[in-house]
């Protein structure tokens, strides 16, 4: 891969994404590279980007080059086959390399421990934010407002959701930077990250979380899928704030959103959809409809653990809430199995707040084993 994006081979760049990085349609990635559709169909089917310029292009909006290094629009014919091929020295290299690197984490998010995680993002955002040389490369911004997303992300799982000062500081600088470059995508990302914190935290502010998930809505005019989630959001919220018209009300927008974007996964879109719409009737008192739903969740999330610990352990509440304390140790359990190998905060946190639920019920033999199993996972 690297490779390839050194010699400027961007088929096989193309090829290598859609073959690798999941959910990845091929309208999204002509609007990441910035050419049309039919131009990823023809370099996955092999047939090549004959247009030398449209390839750089397609290779600068993938973030592994920059514009310095496109060739004159009138010369693009003139261009030497060996110039195409050949490596950039230098800092351009750097840059193609974080690009990659920064890829393949962000592909990796949901499946790789979040402290492992976070170690190599580190890492690599500090090339990004600290050698003088990358800093003024005028690719590397964006990069950087997506490196400060993902670190924000991983800072808030890795601490178990309570470093939220950290993980604003990052997201904060995520929006600031996007904004300035124009990356609607990253800033769209960036306050829907930013909106979870107050809305998932015990003392969270709800109301800055829905205001906050609304501004992720209006920035990603041109990505329907963000728009959805971000309405998911928003109804979360509303439910939180005991606002149950509303929260419906956001759950059909989110489907309205959804139904116009064409390039969308159906199947990861209805896990994401029954994960939130569970959480909202959950929080909305109703836990016989939010178990049936986070059941449905739990089936269709099998490839993002993550996130499906989260659901387990929201399972788990849901089944307390209809008072079935075998149930609802059998679902924490679950949740314990993800969490113990993604080291994610979400699916910890409703986990201990699950336990203090079934408190009522300690002596039972199911609970009394996950609690003793609970503690033995926050003492690895």
């Amino acid at each position: 891969m690297v490779a390839a994006v050194r010699e400027r081979d961007a088929q096989r760049v193309i090829q290598f994404l859609r073959r690798r990085v999941k959910n990845l349609s091929q309208e999204a990635l002509a609007r990441m590279c910035g050419v049309v559709q039919s131009t990823i169909t023809r370099a996955e089917a092999g047939k090549g980007l004959t247009d030398r310029r449209r390839a750089y292009e397609a290779l600068r909006g993938l973030g592994a080059l920059s514009t310095e290094q496109l060739p004159a629009r009138s010369g693009a014919r003139e261009v030497p086959r060996s110039t195409f091929r050949k490596p950039v020295p230098g800092q351009s290299s750097d840059v193609e390399e974080l690009a990659l690197g920064l890829l393949l984490l962000e592909r990796d998010y949901q499946t790789v421990p979040s402290t492992v995680a976070l170690a190599q993002a580190g890492e690599l955002h500090g090339r990004l934010t600290h050698n003088p040389g990358l800093v003024r490369h005028s690719t590397t911004q964006k990069l950087r407002a997506r490196s400060c997303l993902l670190m924000g992300k991983l800072v808030w799982d890795a601490s178990q959701r309570r470093e939220s000062r950290v993980a604003t500081a990052y997201l904060d600088e995520a929006i600031a930077t996007a904004r300035a470059v124009s990356d609607e995508h990253t800033l769209a990302q960036a306050l829907l990250r930013k909106s979870f914190i107050p809305l998932y935290n015990p003392t969270g502010d709800h109301h800055l979380a829905m205001h906050t998930a609304h501004q992720a809505m209006r920035a990603a005019p041109e990505t329907p899928e963000l728009q959805a989630l971000a309405a998911l959001h928003v109804s979360e919220a509303h439910a939180r704030l005991a606002r149950p018209r509303e929260a419906s009300r956001y759950l059909d927008i989110a489907d309205d959103y959804a139904r116009t974007d064409q390039a969308l996964d159906n199947t990861a879109w209805e896990g994401r959809r029954l994960r939130i719409a569970g959480s909202v009737y959950l929080a909305l008192g109703r836990p016989t409809h939010a178990r049936d739903l986070l059941e449905q969740a739990a089936d269709q999330l099998s490839e993002r653990p993550k996130s499906r610990g989260i659901v387990l352990a929201n399972l788990a509440l849901a089944h307390v809430g209809r008072r079935e304390p075998d149930a609802a140790a059998t679902a924490l359990n679950g949740a314990m199995d993800v969490a113990h190998t993604t080291r994610a905060g979400g699916a910890t946190s409703l986990i201990a707040t699950a336990l203090k639920e079934l408190n009522a019920w300690r002596t039972a033999p199911a609970v009394a084993e996950v609690q003793g199993r609970f503690i033995d996972l926050l003492t690895r």
